[in-house]
């Protein structure tokens, strides 16, 4: 039996279509304990898989016509198709169909809930868009004006867009006299899993990349030197892919409305506060970044409100389990 790397290269029209995880799933996931128990004289198999894995990542890089990862998925005459794009659909579309069955189930109405998303959809996106054009104001001063909506390409700042969101999600609430904690507790788990697919999409396009460095598991960027990257984009994947899993078992045991979204803030702090250490971006504090700082004053704020929610909560929840028994 032999193990094969999930790291690998499809060919369109003899280019590169899509380069997927520079890491060895088989390595990670199910195959480890196989990996672990089998031996070889010269090198371990594992090894062997995970260094395939990355010659095949960076050949695939640097084929000739690859540019960026993919930033094109299909071109159709005139037509250009983007990665960034489709993962963003995908992103949206399955966190809104998620958090409108997960609605439904707590009693909200379905078509407040449709009402809402299409509103949070439009501040997600136009919130994020004016952030990053406000960041690299230098790079869009000097290009055409209409480039400054061409979100489709890449460049979202998400956290503001968040911000935006959940103030316009607010009014609507208070409108529609709908539980506002309630609804950030439906929507929560699945904001994490949308972000962890629009992520996907920023890998493809090759945008929000990480700094030069050594790793085994580093990306090579063709526009960018012949030089390994580390891969930020995946790592925010994997996080949030875990935090997803975390909301989901911790929304069977929540023991207040509101809980949930707390945790999805202080988690996507401590995230974004780690990740930019490795990504490439500007100082703002001394080393920090914009985005450490906000991520600090965010872990902060929601610690504090999970502790002082937290005995009431305990409260909450030995009053549900008498009332069961």
């Amino acid at each position: 039996m032999k193990a094969f790397s999930v790291t690998g290269e499809i060919f369109w029209n003899n280019k590169c279509l899509m380069t997927i995880l520079p890491l060895d799933v088989v390595y990670i996931g199910s195959g480890f304990w196989y990996f672990g128990k089998r031996k070889q004289k010269k090198v371990p198999l594992r090894k062997n898989g995970f260094l395939a894995g990355k010659r095949l990542l960076r050949r695939a890089c640097q084929r000739k016509g690859c540019r960026g990862m993919r930033p094109v998925l299909l071109e159709m005459g005139t037509v250009e198709v983007y990665s960034y794009g489709i993962m963003l659909f995908l992103a949206l579309s399955l966190a809104i169909f998620l958090s409108i069955r997960e609605g439904i189930k707590r009693k909200i109405e379905e078509r407040h809930l449709y009402e809402l998303f299409a509103l949070l959809i439009v501040l997600v996106i136009v919130g994020a868009r004016i952030a990053f054009v406000m960041e690299n104001w230098t790079y869009y001063a000097v290009q055409p004006f209409w480039q400054v909506f061409a979100f489709w390409k890449g460049g979202l700042t998400f956290p503001v867009g968040f911000l935006l969101a959940t103030a316009g999600a607010l009014g609507y609430c208070y409108y529609r006299r709908i539980r506002f904690l309630k609804l950030l507790d439906c929507v929560a788990p699945y904001a994490a899993l949308g972000y962890a697919i629009a992520r996907v999409g920023c890998f493809l396009n090759g945008c929000c990349y990480g700094k030069v460095t050594g790793i085994p598991w580093g990306i090579v960027y063709p526009d960018l030197g012949n030089v390994s990257r580390h891969p930020t984009q995946l790592y925010a994947t994997f996080f949030l892919l875990a935090v997803f899993i975390f909301l989901l078992y911790m929304k069977r045991h929540k023991m207040y409305h509101g809980q949930i979204f707390l945790l999805l803030a202080g988690l996507y702090g401590l995230y974004r506060f780690t990740n930019d250490f490795f990504r490439v971006g500007d100082a703002f504090l001394g080393f920090f970044t914009a985005m450490q700082v906000l991520s600090i004053v965010l872990m902060i704020v929601t610690t504090i409100l999970l502790m002082l929610k937290r005995n009431a909560g305990r409260s909450l929840f030995k009053e549900r389990k008498r009332r069961r028994f």
